[in-house]
């Protein structure tokens, strides 16, 4: 089951929710999914059921004129409409903790500060991959601690979320940019992002030695096929960070990169790499 959920958390006191409930095949969820956040949603609980089919829960202010116009269109699919009180039921039960050194994850309903010495990350509201709970999603953000330098020129490959570019912009990093080949997540990280540069597409549109790091939380069989043009578009001596992959899987993942390792970390039975490109000083 996934949640999510927008940053603007209502009054818990506050009555007029509606929730509306559907059950469709996958293919049509993702663009049920779409629309909702098109109206302005508060936020979606998506869930698997037994027969392999979808169901998603959609909340929406019941005074919004844009939730009116979404309810119109999908009414006749929905298999259940009630009003709801916003509740500690309803929200995620996420809340707020420290990943490596230097990063606290917050929540993004939550004004919880960061303790001292700590960057806040706020976790992203959309239901992309990478809310930062995941160990491959902390184990990015830890390389990143460990390899960032002040003005490096960073690209968050396949950035879903985006929360592994904010955590690159938080560290310090000169110019970050993200790139994704779901055009739809890479809506949802521009609202999280802000300002930073994104494009549909891969790696593969950059010239070669273009940036000083990569970071990239991707399946195994994602990393192996994009190895090759990381490597490439990275400068002499620059790093690359990538997760996604098991400890079991590590090794297999590592031989595809024409990079040397200098750090392997693990969690929870995951795994990521910090990769250096030969050539240049070492930073």
């Amino acid at each position: 089951m996934r949640k999510a959920f927008s940053g603007a958390l209502r009054d818990e006191s506050e009555p007029d929710v509606i929730r509306l409930t559907f059950e469709c095949e996958k293919q049509e969820a993702e663009l049920l999914l779409a629309a909702a956040y098109e109206a302005g949603t508060l936020g979606v609980i998506e869930e698997d059921t037994p027969a392999g089919r979808g169901r998603l829960h959609v909340f929406l202010d019941e005074s919004s004129s844009d939730g009116a116009d979404f309810l119109a269109g999908w009414r006749a699919k929905a298999i259940c409409e009630d009003q709801v009180e916003v509740s500690s039921a309803v929200w995620p039960d996420w809340s707020p903790q420290p990943v490596g050194k230097r990063f606290f994850l917050v929540p993004p309903w939550l004004d919880a500060e960061a303790p001292e010495g700590r960057l806040r990350l706020t976790m992203p509201p959309g239901s992309a991959p990478g809310t930062g709970l995941h160990p491959a999603t902390q184990l990015a953000l830890e390389g990143l601690e460990r390899c960032l330098t002040p003005h490096d020129r960073v690209l968050d490959l396949g950035t879903g979320s985006g929360i592994l570019a904010a955590g690159a912009g938080l560290l310090g990093a000169g110019t970050v940019f993200a790139c994704d080949l779901d055009t739809e997540v890479l809506a949802q990280a521009k609202a999280y992002l802000g300002t930073v540069p994104l494009f549909a597409g891969s790696c593969r549109a950059l010239r070669n030695s273009c940036v000083d790091l990569v970071v990239a939380n991707l399946s195994q069989f994602t990393l192996a096929a994009v190895a090759g043009e990381i490597a490439r578009v990275l400068a002499p001596s620059g790093r690359a960070v990538i997760s996604g992959f098991t400890c079991e899987q590590a090794e297999s993942v590592l031989r595809n990169f024409p990079m040397q390792a200098e750090t392997i970390l693990t969690r929870d039975g995951w795994a990521a790499a910090i990769l250096r490109k030969p050539g240049g000083n070492v930073r």
